[in-house]
């Protein structure tokens, strides 16, 4: 949980269009230095390390109702960087009609993470 609240935390509009640009760039010339490239790779270092923890939890867990609410965090923080991902790729496109429609999805899929965190959160006792 706290891996996700910090990701939560430091995903923003300025990263998101920092990563678009990268995608619009030549691979020889992305940026792998700066301050939002770091953070962009702490981003999804950390949903890995989440998802990993909670497959741990999912599979060792003897309460029913831990591994359920592990499984579905595991899967809205999965849908969660499949969102923002897809938010970069709609804005490197500058296709209006499909920015609109990525940020909807990933607004939906920001209320579930925060939805299943807060279930994780109940079910675990934290």
């Amino acid at each position: 949980d706290g891996q996700l609240a910090w990701v939560r935390s430091n995903v923003d509009d300025p990263l998101v269009r920092w990563r678009a640009d990268q995608l619009r760039a030549p691979a020889d010339e992305r940026d792998t230095d700066s301050d939002m490239a770091r953070r962009w790779a702490l981003v999804d270092q950390r949903v890995t390390a989440a998802t990993n923890d909670l497959l741990t939890i999912e599979s060792g867990s003897g309460k029913d109702d831990v591994r359920q609410s592990a499984t579905l965090l595991r899967q809205a923080a999965e849908g969660y960087r499949t969102s923002v991902d897809g938010l970069a790729r709609a804005l490197a496109t500058g296709d209006q009609a499909r920015i609109a429609t990525a940020s909807q999805g990933l607004t939906a899929d920001t209320t579930l993470l925060d939805q299943a965190r807060q279930r994780f959160r109940q079910a675990a006792k934290l």
